[in-house]
This record gives C-alpha cells, structure tokens and sequence, in this order.
C-alpha cells in the first residue's frame, strides 16, 4: 500500500481527486523507475502545473527587490521633474500677469502648452524641444504685436492672427532668444528623458523574465528534480547542487543571455543617474525659462516699429492700430525681479531627496549587475537543495553528476535537459537593450548648432554620452 504517498503528498496539489494510488502503477512519463511508483499520469500533470507555478514565484522573489528600487526610482524622479515643472510654470506665469497684464489672460494657455509639451518630451512623447518652443513663440508673437507693441489695434481675427503667427517664422521678432532657449532646454531634458526610457527598460524586462514561458522540457526536468523523489517515498530528501544548476541553467538558458546586455545597460543607467545627481542643470533651465522669455518680448517691443512695418506688408491687411512713441511702455523688469524671487529652499529641497534617492538606486543597481548571469545560482540556494552531496537527489540516484555553464551554448552538454534555442521574448528583450545600449543618444534629439544627431552610427550608448557632456561643457 502507498499510505505514505497520501500522507506526504505536497499540500501544493493535492486534492480529493488526486490522491495517491492505493496500489503501485507504472505508466509515468517523467518520474520512470525501475522499482515500482505510488505516483499516476495525473499526479505527474499536476505537479508539472506546480513547478511552473513555483518557478514563477521564485523569480517574482528575486526580482521583488529590482523591480521595487526600478519603479520606486521611475515614481520618485517623475514627482521631482513634476514638482520643478510646475515651479517654473508659475513663474512665467505670474511674469505675465506680473509685468505684462494687457496679454496675461491670453497668454495663460499657451504657457500651460508649452510646460505640458515639456512634460511629454520627458515621458517619451514623439515630439521635440525645438517643436515645443517654437509653437510656444509662434502663438505668442500675435499676443505681443497686438497688446504690447500695437496695443491700438482693434481688429484681431482669426486669419490675421495666423498670419501674424507664420510671420513669426520669417522675421524672427524675438531674436536669438527662442533659439538659445531651445539649446539650454534640450541640453538638460534630453538626459532626464533618456533616464526615464531606460527606468521603463529595466522594468519591462523584469517583467517580462518573470512569466517567460517553461518548455515542455524545463517543466519535465524540474519534475523530476522536485517531485519524482516523491513517487518513491523519498519525500524529505533535496536534489543535490550541481543537479539543481543544471536544471536551472537549462530552464534559464536564455534569460542568461541577457547578461551582457544587462551589463552595459546597468554602466549607461549609472551614468545618467548620477548626471542627474550630481547636475542642477535641469533646474536652471526650467527655472530659467521666465526670463528667457522676458528677454524675447522685451527684444520685440525694442524693435517695434521695423517689425510694425515688415507685418504690415506681409499680411498684406489693413487695420486700424496707433503707434505712440511716447506712450508706448517697454515694461521694466525690476518690480518683477523682486516679486519673482521666490524662496529657493523648494528647489533645494527637491533636488537634494532625489539626488539622496539616486545615490542609494544606483548603489543597488551596481550590485544587480550580475543578476541574470548568477538567476540560476540563486534559485538553487537555500531550502531547494541539500548541501550534503552523500543525501542529495541527482534524478535518478545519490550521485552527483557533472555542472554545465551558464548560457545557451553551453547547455549542449546538459545532461538532465534539452534546450531547443532561444526564447523570442527573451530575444526581443536583448535586442531592446542592445538598441537602447548601442543606439542610446536617442536618435531624436540633436545637439544645438551642430545638426550632428546624438549619436554617431555604431557608437555605444556612453561614448554618446560622454560626447554630450563634452559639448555642454564647451
């Protein structure tokens, strides 16, 4: 009688409908031995059913800590880009109801669009700096020629005011002023962007190596490795170590291919952290955008007669304006200064947490850098095995049978499975890091004046980088 099977079947999968045979049978198809088995073909689904169960588990426990810092890390810096967005929102803001109120209420929504492109732009959005600026400027020149530098014209519609916005593009009222904002801003956004596509990265090949699929022979091998001792009433005994790394390693043989990947991608993630730790360049611009702006209007309303007469032929419109010299008001920034100086601590106090959250992040993700090369070592660590090589299960005895390497190739040799090829979600996964890795500079942007795109074709994401940091610096 196999009473014992009914007493020490696992908890796991036992049921009233699966229950251990009364007497011995043998027709399995994975735990086969010679003497005769208290388990059935049903037994054995079941606990295949387990063993996927419990190998999802037991990566959704080694990744727990990752994915935790990853995601902690994604939320953290968004609250800080958010929290400095909105800063530097309401201080263009109040520039305009401050300094300029005949185009406060006007000029309200094309601010809010500006910050809001911003934001996309650092989320991943297909847009660029330049595009965002540019469409900032294009709705403001109507606003400023017509409340500021004309303020007596009476006739504002919609054709007019788009001509007056296409006009923008050929006369350039603002002067330098759009172009240098787009430079400072794509400088400091382009490395708080590319952060963030490298945070979601991470994220979804923690996720997606947690539920890649077990082949039919991975779930036979850990069978036989975990529950087939079972069969033969050999219910506290553990497979020994070097059966369970070659188990592993089979089963995980492509997820141990990311590891070189994961590895230049842990160096490029490290590097952008601690740009972003250890640089208030994202500060300055944003904080700065107010008085970028001030500069350009003021720059308008300096040259506002040869810009009256240039409109004037290029829309090709008459309408009713005065042109008062003496009246006419070139606002004076120094009320606005003081108002405008708020207390500093906030941003100070922003910066200095996230650069605290990046420190320890970073910390963590150096020590992760080996995490998909040692995935097999680490599952079979602890309670899964026995470390008493004379008491251990190797599949089929107590010996201890030969180790196999990690990574694809080397599962030629395994002796407990079949490894068929690579996983395509786990190549796709490679190929993701290998384009974020070799390809990082993000083809978008460009630097400013030089027309060059990021990165030079086959050049690695941190000589990019280093690129990057060489031209900000000059």
């Amino acid at each position: 009688m196999c009473l014992w099977g009914i007493r020490k079947y696992p908890s796991a999968v036992c049921t009233r409908s699966f229950l251990a045979p009364a007497n011995p049978v043998s027709d399995l198809q994975i735990c086969q031995h010679r003497a005769p088995t208290c388990c059935t073909k049903k037994m054995e689904e079941s606990y295949q059913a387990a063993v996927r169960r419990e190998r999802t588990q037991s990566i959704q426990a080694l990744n727990f800590e990752l994915k935790y810092m990853i995601v902690g890390h994604i939320t953290a810096f968004q609250e800080a880009f958010e929290s400095l967005r909105r800063f530097a929102e309401n201080r263009t803001s109040s520039l305009f109801e401050t300094a300029y109120r005949p185009m406060a209420k006007e000029a309200a929504e094309p601010v809010k669009e500006l910050f809001t492109d911003i934001s996309l732009y650092i989320l991943g959005a297909e847009t660029t700096v330049e595009s965002a600026v540019l469409r900032f400027f294009d709705s403001l020149f109507p606003l400023v020629y017509s409340r500021l530098i004309n303020p007596g014209i009476t006739d504002l519609s919609e054709d007019y005011t788009e001509c007056l916005r296409l006009t923008r593009q050929d006369i350039n009222p603002f002067g330098h002023y759009p172009k240098n904002l787009v430079t400072e801003l794509s400088r400091s956004l382009w490395a708080s962007r590319m952060l963030i596509q490298a945070l979601r990265l991470g994220s979804e090949v923690i996720n997606t190596t947690e539920h890649a699929a077990l082949s039919k022979e991975c779930s036979r091998a850990l069978v036989k490795m975990q529950y087939c001792p079972h069969c033969q009433g050999l219910t506290l005994i553990r497979p020994c170590v070097g059966y369970c790394l070659n188990v592993m390693r089979g089963c995980l043989a492509s997820v141990s291919e990311l590891d070189a990947q994961w590895r230049e991608f842990i160096s490029v993630l490290e590097y952008l952290t601690n740009e972003m730790a250890s640089s208030h360049e994202l500060e300055m611009a944003l904080s700065g955008i107010w008085s970028s702006i001030n500069e350009a209007i003021l720059h308008a309303q300096l040259n506002g007669p040869q810009l009256s007469a240039t409109v004037s032929v290029s829309c090709f419109r008459e309408i009713r304006f005065s042109w008062h010299p003496e009246g006419h008001d070139i606002f004076p920034m120094f009320d606005y200064i003081k108002y405008i100086k708020y207390d500093c601590n906030f941003t100070a106090v922003v910066l200095n947490v996230l650069s605290l959250r990046c420190r320890e992040f970073i910390n963590y993700m150096k020590r992760s850098r080996t995490f998909y090369a040692s995935i097999a070592e680490r599952l079979c660590d602890g309670d899964l095995v026995m470390r008493d090589s004379s008491t251990c299960w190797n599949g089929e005895d107590v010996v201890e049978s030969r180790v196999v390497s990690n990574g694809l190739k080397a599962q030629i040799n395994n002796p407990e499975l079949k490894v068929r090829g690579l996983d395509p979600l786990i190549n796709n996964l490679i190929d993701k890091l290998h384009h974020f890795n070799q390809g990082g500079c993000d083809r978008s942007f460009r630097f400013p004046d030089s027309g060059k795109c990021g990165a030079e074709e086959g050049e690695g994401a941190m000589g990019c980088l280093k690129k990057k940091t060489h031209f900000i610096g000059q």
